[in-house]
């Protein structure tokens, strides 16, 4: 998939990405997270015009950047680093057993 969108597994492990299938535009970081809440309904859209003017914009993208830079510490809040061997269901084991029981999951 990353082949396939030309982005490295170090692109995707330092932010999020979203890519519009329409143009083949790509934007990471907050400017994805913008352009997600954009797609929302309700109040989404308007939060996420309102994060993509600056000065808010500089703001968010400095806390996305810390949040990125320290998602370790933050598993206790329940933002998790990524897994780097996803099949291994992130080191719960009670998952990984489960896998391998039934290997269609």
């Amino acid at each position: 998939m990353l082949l396939r969108f030309g982005l490295s597994q170090d692109q995707v492990d330092e932010a999020v990405w979203l890519i519009d299938l329409a143009n083949g535009h790509k934007l990471h970081a907050s400017a994805a997270f913008n352009r997600a809440l954009l797609e929302l309904g309700g109040v989404w859209p308007w939060i996420g015009r309102a994060l993509g003017i600056a000065p808010l914009h500089w703001a968010e993208e400095a806390a996305y950047r810390w949040v990125a830079a320290h998602r370790g510490g933050l598993a206790r809040w329940g933002i998790a680093p990524a897994c780097d061997h996803p099949q291994e269901e992130c080191g719960r084991p009670e998952l990984l057993a489960a896998s391998n029981r039934n290997p269609s999951r």
